[in-house]
């Protein structure tokens, strides 16, 4: 093994963490998912990646209009 690969390998977190992660950015998904579109489930991973990006948008014109611009 080269000295690269091994710093590549402690340079990458735990897998466990890595599930965890995905997990929570799920639980993320479908919570702001079941907020945008009245409390319905969305089943598909697109679906739910546009209404986050759809909820960051919104959130940043509500900010963009409370600082007057």
């Amino acid at each position: 093994m080269s000295g690269n690969q091994i710093a590549f390998d402690l340079a990458l977190p735990p897998r466990r963490y890595i599930r965890r992660q995905r997990a929570a950015d799920d639980q993320v998904y479908a919570a702001v998912c079941r907020l945008r579109r009245g409390g319905h489930e969305v089943h598909r991973v697109s679906d739910a990646q546009h209404c986050v990006d759809g909820a960051l948008l919104t959130t940043a014109e509500l900010i963009r209009k409370a600082q007057g611009a």
